[in-house]
């Protein structure tokens, strides 16, 4: 899901080409804080800094409930 919210945020897929001077640059860790505990996930990253994906946002801890069926 991060893969494809990074391919519309720049407009190409992975290993596509573009005119545009923004491109992926590796990932970062983030944490993710749930009742089961803490997990560290990789997210993608742009070189204008500009890439925020809307599944795990930007500086702002995410509390997850699951819900067990």
């Amino acid at each position: 899901m991060l893969e494809t919210e990074m391919n519309e945020h720049l407009g190409y897929e992975k290993y596509g080409r573009s005119d545009s001077d923004n491109a992926r640059n590796g990932t970062k860790t983030k944490k993710i804080v749930s009742s089961y505990g803490t997990m560290d996930i990789d997210v993608q990253q742009d070189r204008n800094s500009s890439f925020e994906p809307q599944i795990v946002k930007n500086v702002r801890k995410i509390f997850l409930t699951l819900k067990a069926e």
